[in-house]
């Protein structure tokens, strides 16, 4: 529910802000879940992201990147 408030519901996002979650590799998204929670975002620094991502435990992270997958 969280991530639907900005990347919209199942991961279709409805504004160019933010990033289409909906069928991106899983790879890709655990990647960018990571980095976000080691504050190496590299292009897209986003200090919520970094927020919240670190939160997420491992097993979040995992089902989050095969639900959006």
């Amino acid at each position: 529910k969280l991530c639907s408030r900005c990347h919209g519901d199942m991961g279709h996002s409805i504004h160019s802000r933010y990033p289409q979650l909906a069928g991106q590799h899983e790879s890709y998204l655990i990647k960018q879940l990571h980095d976000f929670q080691a504050g190496t975002s590299g292009m897209r620094p986003n200090p919520l992201m970094m927020t919240v991502s670190r939160k997420l435990t491992e097993s979040e992270v995992l089902q989050l990147a095969s639900y959006f997958a």
